[in-house]
């Protein structure tokens, strides 16, 4: 039984946002990939080269999430839940 429901904010943001935000200017696929290959807090965890492309799309995503949090761009409020 949930105790309490947390409100979940929704982000949403456009294919080519994503790409500016990640590789600056218009980006392919290929330079998504690129990039992330080249960030050692994904690499060190996950080998890019078996992912999909939706996949380094989460990632992207993930990343401009966790940067914007960290920036305080973002505020995220702890509340309690309990589950049973």
């Amino acid at each position: 039984m949930v105790d309490r429901l947390v409100p979940i904010p929704t982000i949403r943001l456009s294919p080519s946002a994503i790409k500016k935000r990640i590789v600056i200017g218009n980006a392919t696929k290929l330079d998504m990939k690129t990039k992330i290959s080249s960030m050692p807090i994904i690499t060190n965890r996950i080998d890019i080269d078996k992912l999909t492309e939706h996949e380094i799309d989460a990632i992207a995503m993930a990343l401009i999430l966790y940067t914007d949090i960290t920036k305080n761009k973002v505020r995220i409020i702890k509340k309690a839940v309990t589950f049973d």
